[in-house]
């Protein structure tokens, strides 16, 4: 599937998908407009396997992208959100 299925719209097609057990394996997801606000509000465990083409995630927990956010946040002079 090639979703072009855009913000908080993303939301309900997630759950579905969740809901309907179809995992990555059976039918692969590329989604070009999902983000993390959207994907706050929903359970990701069923999610792993889509893919998203999207600008960045903060999200990622990895030393590189800790140091990468407090480069920033100390470049920008600001701790607000990176995204």
């Amino acid at each position: 599937v090639v979703s072009t299925v855009n913000g908080d719209a993303n939301v309900p097609f997630y759950k579905e998908l969740g809901n309907q057990g179809i995992k990555a394996e059976d039918i692969p997801v590329m989604a070009f407009s999902v983000g993390e606000e959207e994907l706050a509000g929903l359970d990701t465990a069923p999610l792993v396997g889509p893919l998203a083409a999207w600008n960045y995630f903060q999200s990622i927990d990895t030393p590189e992208n800790a140091k990468f956010i407090a480069d920033w946040h100390k470049f920008i002079k600001n701790d607000k959100r990176t995204t």
